[in-house]
């Protein structure tokens, strides 16, 4: 993976953007890193490294943060010996999801990817007062989601939960969500650093709320750009998947296996829309009503 910019931000921070505008935020605090996030694996990874090895930071104690457990945030923790920070809850969602994440995402490693989980986890919040770095749970794109929260320079890292143009939705909970945005306006950050948007004004914070609130309320989108809709339609089968996933969960109980539940669900759905040569799990073809009724006939048989 190519890097196109290293940025400097503020009087500590740095943002590496790679050639398709994805980030992660590295953070020197005296004899402290933070790498916020570590992207698809360790060949982009190797920029960081450098970076750190040419501006003689090697002396300091590095620890990583992964802002939840998606693929593209957690892949590269592998190229490096060092702690990683996340909520309680990413482990689990990691564990769960890391098979088949890496069946699904086959064309974006080779094969050399070893994941690597959580070694310091909270509940709540985390603070390195002595360096002015907070931790802060914070969920709403996923159940793990959570912030690094530069107190000293008033600077925010937020992974995926702010989003150009809409979020994606992985959760649930739109009301946690809508809280954990009003959260990050509290803070009354300088700069707001996302993954996928690089830097952000406080603007999408609230464009986003609304977004939300739309989706809370069944109504169709009140601001919209051109890429808007097409990420809206994906948000309503993610939703839709995630509300038959929470009823398989609630049925099943501890006899839930995730990549089991799907795994089968994919070939249930596949074999029905004859999706014999797709990538495994693509439904961007597939219309809502008809993932609705395909969730609910999958569910009613296994239920029988």
């Amino acid at each position: 993976m190519r890097l196109s910019e290293i940025k400097e931000i503020g009087s500590r921070g740095i943002l590496f953007t790679f050639e398709f505008g994805d980030s992660v935020y590295l953070i020197n605090a005296m004899d402290k890193l933070i790498l916020c996030d570590t992207h698809e694996g360790k060949k982009s990874m190797e920029h960081v490294k450098q970076y750190i090895q040419t501006n003689d930071l090697m002396d300091k104690q590095l620890y990583i943060f992964n802002s939840h457990s998606d693929w593209d945030h957690i892949w590269g923790n592998d190229a490096f010996d060092a702690p990683i920070i996340a909520h309680q809850s990413c482990s689990k969602r990691m564990k769960e999801r890391a098979i088949l994440d890496l069946e699904i995402y086959s064309n974006f490693h080779d094969d050399t990817i070893k994941i690597k989980y959580p070694t310091i986890t909270f509940k709540k919040q985390l603070v390195f007062e002595d360096i002015g770095i907070e931790f802060i749970y914070a969920p709403g794109h996923t159940i793990d989601s959570t912030i690094c929260f530069d107190k000293d320079e008033k600077n925010v890292y937020v992974g995926d939960l702010l989003e150009k143009p809409i979020p994606i939705l992985s959760y649930l909970h739109l009301d946690k969500y809508i809280d954990s945005l009003e959260l990050i306006k509290r803070l009354k950050p300088n700069i707001i650093i996302t993954t996928h948007s690089n830097i952000v004004s406080e603007t999408l914070i609230d464009e986003h709320i609304l977004y939300l609130k739309d989706v809370m309320s069944g109504r169709y989108l009140t601001n919209t750009t051109k890429q808007a809709p097409i990420r809206h339609g994906i948000n309503m089968k993610n939703l839709l998947l995630l509300q038959y996933e929470e009823k398989m969960r609630n049925e099943l109980q501890e006899h839930f296996n995730y990549y089991e539940h799907k795994i089968d669900l994919w070939h249930y759905i596949s074999q029905r829309h004859h999706y014999y040569q797709k990538r495994i799990w693509d439904i961007s073809e597939l219309s809502y009503q008809d993932l609705k009724e395909d969730l609910r006939d999958y569910f009613d048989n296994i239920i029988k």
